[in-house]
């Protein structure tokens, strides 16, 4: 029995834009946008979100919680 192809195993996804939708990811994670060639504005928002764990919370060595 194979493994099943998503979105979490692929070396490469695409998203398609749609109104409303927010795409999350690691900073880290390679990723690049098409040229815009709409006539209406786009607007892009990028921030970097920092987590803090609860005390004694953080698994030891996860990239993501650490300080």
């Amino acid at each position: 029995m194979g493994a099943t192809s998503n979105a979490f195993n692929q070396r490469e996804v695409s998203y398609r834009p749609r109104e409303g939708r927010l795409l999350l990811f690691p900073a880290q994670a390679p990723h690049a946008v098409r040229a815009y060639e709409g006539e209406e504005l786009r607007i892009s928002i990028t921030f970097d979100l920092g987590i803090t764990p609860a005390e004694g919370g953080a698994a030891e060595g996860d990239p993501f919680l650490e300080g």
